[in-house]
């Protein structure tokens, strides 16, 4: 043990944290798949410019993974923003796609749903408290253009 720093008080520790090495390193190629697969998107923040913020993008649906393994299969892509906001806020949020089937949810800070706000193509409220307010553009049938507009009321 003499030259190599110890984590934690006693060898056991020492031998627990290197058991979690060695396992990270051989589960290494299966966490790096996960981080291909399932690796989150940015969160653009929305920049309000004389109270307007719109934005453009594609989302596509996810498709199932095959049983004889993980290849051609997808978790789609979405698009996620955040709004820094403020309590008492009121914002209007339109979501126009070429093919109707995109849809957004908007979270509060908790990542609780807001009512009226779980996979809409518009939604207006105020916001009840401060803090940053997710919005995931996202959809559940194919691949779509969309164009999304937050207003400032």
């Amino acid at each position: 043990m003499q030259g190599r720093s110890r984590i934690g008080g006693s060898p056991n520790e020492l031998h627990y944290a290197a058991g979690i090495v060695s396992f990270c390193f051989y589960f290494r190629f299966c966490v790096d798949r996960v981080w291909a697969v399932g690796r989150s998107a940015p969160i653009y923040k929305v920049k309000f410019v004389n109270g307007v913020f719109v934005d453009k993008g594609t989302v596509s649906p996810t498709s199932p993974c095959p049983k004889n393994g993980p290849s051609g299969c997808g978790n789609g892509n979405s698009k996620s923003f955040y709004i820094k906001g403020n309590k008492g806020d009121k914002i209007r949020i339109t979501l126009t796609s070429n093919t109707g089937s995109a849809v957004f949810s908007i979270f509060d800070a908790a990542y609780k749903v807001f009512k009226n706000g779980s996979a809409v193509t518009s939604w207006a409220g105020t916001l009840p408290s401060n803090g940053d307010f997710r919005v995931n553009v996202f959809t559940t049938k194919e691949h779509t253009p969309f164009k999304i507009k937050f207003t400032k009321l």
